[in-house]
């Protein structure tokens, strides 16, 4: 099924305002909607207002067809067991709440929208499943019986509390095995269907959906503009539409899931410390089967100034961004950032402190101090011998050696400069005398090689100045590949890459600051075919941790999934499902505008 609506007819419809997708959105369901009654300290919604028809199109995306792939049921089988149990810390958490039956036993039962929040409690954060179900009585009913018949299976105690108007029953379900103590708390008013973990909460809604809260979502400042930009992207009321206060959530999942995180509660804090906690919103409207394309999706992040720390660093400026000739269409993955590194270098000191000084203040300005002035030392003013000729843009690229393994990931992080002899002059000071570094020709380049200690063989880092940039490798391969290939295809001229630039360009001004081009069966691959072997790519491969080492911190630790995916088929059974996912993002006086697509795979 195709949208009735154009690219070209929402470039003209742009004017469409917040209040009338409200109300597009509205008609289509009988009861209250959601946004219409949650309240201020609603961290995360996710809302399809019309529940019915985005099952249709979603069934015939790529995802959707995955999902249904016979081959595919045993795990899927089995998800739900391992959430319950918590042994899955899979991000699928945020819309879990947990009714004790099959999923598919609930697709009956909404009339319209169905929603999925997260909100907070006191200090406490609970998730939230709303329904409308007007006109579903019958179908509520034997719903209602199938979740109590399968609490009674689980020993669960049952107890009924009356609120206001409203019968809200609770089932409190035992320890068992490696699952926890669990709650389901659910009750119908006013044709709405919620579910919830957290009592309080649900007398709390009880509340809401009589009299609204004084403050709600919908008032929120940050939900407001994000929804608004969006809905001035488009034409017609999305399929779904998704809000989220990021670091605020991240903070409420964990003390949802109650899981002992220590990486994840520092990065929340690191984040929060170092003014990140400035995206204060963020939306986006999903539309499926529209133009040819699986999901096009509309995103704003509302980031308003003045900015603190190194926040600061975030400067993307927008211009036209095309994919240099060295980029080949071999990369699985391309992004290209247009950071204002005078800006980035001004501003990352504070973040250096706080992560690689472990919250010592002033270890960035030691650091630099050390290299310019220590007379055992290299004698080199960073700022002047190669920070001054960093201009950007920044580009990532991966691709994947095979066979399959953690080590499989290619990396290469390219910085553009402003003047390569001089760069490389700063960089090959930099690098000499020190017999951690390894110096490796490949053609008429310099390569410098870091396994961190001296005699090591794997490379944590490889350098090299060519191709008007500093250039970052997690191998040699990939960086000979960059180097040496000039008669490769190149990126700029693939077919399915043009398809994107051209949708960018009509949806939004020639220049951006951020665009992202990723064939999803190959950029996936590695990372599935690992998670069924219960591995993960090793850390030291990704850019992060590349930077990590290259700036003197420790090697990240190799972090595994506790999701067991040992029952998903072999990749090559599913591969057909996934084509392209590209992004564009513009940068706007109050944050960034985004645009992207996910595209169906190439006929064969």
């Amino acid at each position: 099924m195709e949208s009735q609506y154009s690219f070209a007819d929402m470039r003209t419809c742009r004017r469409l305002g917040f209040a009338a997708i409200l109300l597009a959105a509205a008609e289509c369901a009988a009861a209250v909607p959601s946004i219409a009654w949650l309240p201020e300290q609603t961290k995360f919604h996710l809302v399809v207002p019309d529940y019915a028809v985005f099952n249709g199109l979603f069934a015939e995306t790529g995802i959707g067809r995955f999902l249904d792939d016979p081959a595919v049921q045993p795990f899927l089988r089995e998800l739900p067991n391992q959430l319950r149990s918590g042994s899955c810390d899979s991000r699928l958490s945020l819309l879990w709440v947990d009714l004790g039956v099959d999923w598919e036993r609930f697709r009956s039962v909404p009339r319209g929208e169905v929603a999925w929040a997260v909100v907070d409690v006191g200090a406490s954060s609970a998730r939230l499943l709303v329904a409308d179900v007007t006109g579903r009585g019958k179908e509520v009913g034997a719903f209602r019986e199938e979740v109590a018949a399968a609490m009674a299976t689980k020993k669960a105690r049952m107890s009924q509390q009356r609120a206001s108007n409203a019968t809200i029953t609770v089932y409190d379900v035992p320890a068992a095995g490696k699952t926890a103590r669990q709650s389901l708390v659910h009750f119908v008013q006013n044709d709405v269907f919620v579910a919830t973990d957290n009592l309080e909460l649900a007398r709390q809604c009880v509340d809401w959906l009589q009299t609204p809260p004084p403050k709600r979502l919908a008032d929120q400042e940050g939900y407001r503009h994000v929804m608004q930009k969006c809905a001035e992207e488009t034409a017609a009321a999305p399929h779904v539409s998704v809000f989220a206060v990021p670091i605020d959530l991240s903070e409420s999942l964990q003390k949802i899931t109650g899981r002992d995180k220590p990486r994840d509660e520092h990065a929340v804090n690191v984040a929060r410390n170092q003014g990140f906690s400035a995206v204060s919103a963020a939306g986006a409207f999903i539309y499926l089967r529209e133009g040819g394309r699986d999901f096009h999706f509309v995103g704003s992040l509302y980031a308003p100034k003045p900015w603190s720390k190194s926040m600061r660093m975030v400067e993307l400026k927008n211009r036209t961004l095309l994919p240099a000739a060295w980029v080949t269409a071999k990369a699985s993955s391309y992004i290209v950032m247009n950071i204002e590194m005078e800006s980035f270098f001004e501003n990352v000191g504070p973040l250096f402190d706080e992560v690689v000084g472990e919250g010592q203040a002033g270890t960035w300005r030691d650091v630099k101090e050390s290299l310019r002035e220590d007379l055992d030392g290299p004698r080199l003013d960073m700022e002047t011998e190669i920070f001054k000729y960093l201009t950007g843009p920044v580009v990532v690229i991966e691709q994947a050696e095979m066979p399959v393994r953690p080590e499989s990931l290619q990396v290469v992080l390219a910085v553009a400069t402003s003047d390569e002899t001089a760069l490389r002059t700063g960089i090959n000071k930099a690098m000499k005398d020190d017999p951690t570094i390894e110096a490796r020709a490949i053609g008429d380049v310099t390569a410098y090689a870091s396994s961190g200690k001296e005699g090591g063989t794997t490379p944590l880092w490889i350098v090299a100045v060519a191709k008007g940039n500093l250039l970052l490798a997690s191998d040699f391969a990939i960086l000979a590949q960059v180097l040496q290939d000039n008669r490769a295809a190149t990126l700029a001229d693939d077919a399915r890459f043009e398809q994107v630039a051209m949708a960018w360009r009509e949806e939004l001004d020639p220049t951006t600051s951020v665009n992202v081009f990723r064939r999803l069966d190959e950029w996936l691959h590695v990372r599935y075919e690992l998670r069924r072997e219960g591995r993960s790519l090793s850390p030291n491969k990704s850019v992060r941790g590349m930077l990590n080492s290259f700036l003197g911190s420790d090697p990240i630790a190799e972090h595994v999934s506790r999701c067991d995916a040992s029952k998903l088929p072999p990749f090559s059974s599913v591969r057909k499902y996934f084509g392209i996912l590209d992004a564009a993002v513009q940068t706007t006086a109050t944050g960034w505008l985004v645009v992207g697509h996910i595209s169906p795979p190439a006929a064969p």
